[in-house]
């Protein structure tokens, strides 16, 4: 007897790992796919677009703005002309020299009222003759002179001489 030879049987083949887990390597590559997209769309969104405007403070009005806006408008009621007013505001104290008479005591009375109205113990005083002061804890810090205006002159000549010889003859 004859040992029989056992024919050796075909193993069968295991499936290719890759043909075994398709769908599974789907999946991943589908997953990756999108973390990756996800990573990359978020760079782009971070990149920032031109900076937002600095948002605009309101500039607070300071109080001797103030005094001079109110000085501004006393000299509007006086109905004077731009060429009869000169401002000097560069000098402590400022000094608006107007060519005009003084005004009226009803005018300077709504000034000096509408002035104690600000914060800041504003007073307005008579100085002189002819002059109001705006002062602060008696500071003074505008001046308004008025300057009378100059007379007007008669036509014709303004000097005359006269000769005589008091009754001599020369």
């Amino acid at each position: 007897m004859t040992k029989r030879t056992q024919r050796r049987r075909p193993k069968k083949r295991r499936p290719d790992f890759l043909l075994k887990n398709k769908l599974l390597l789907l999946i991943l590559g589908v997953a990756g796919l999108l973390v990756f997209g996800m990573v990359f769309f978020a760079r782009m969104e971070e990149q920032p677009s031109a900076p937002a405007p600095k948002p605009v403070a309101k500039q607070q009005v300071g109080p001797l703005k103030k005094v001079h806006a109110e000085v501004e408008a006393f000299l509007a009621a006086l109905n004077v002309s731009g060429n009869d007013i000169q401002r000097n505001l560069s000098y402590e104290p400022a000094l608006y020299m107007l060519e005009g008479a003084f005004p009226a005591p009803e005018l300077v009375d709504g000034f000096k009222a509408r002035i104690q109205q600000l914060p800041g113990d504003y007073l307005v005083r008579f100085r002189e003759s002819n002059s109001l002061t705006v002062e602060k804890n008696r500071r003074t810090l505008i001046v308004l002179h008025f300057v009378s205006p100059e007379p007007d002159l008669p036509d014709g000549p303004l000097v005359t001489i006269i000769m005589d010889d008091l009754g001599r003859s020369l």
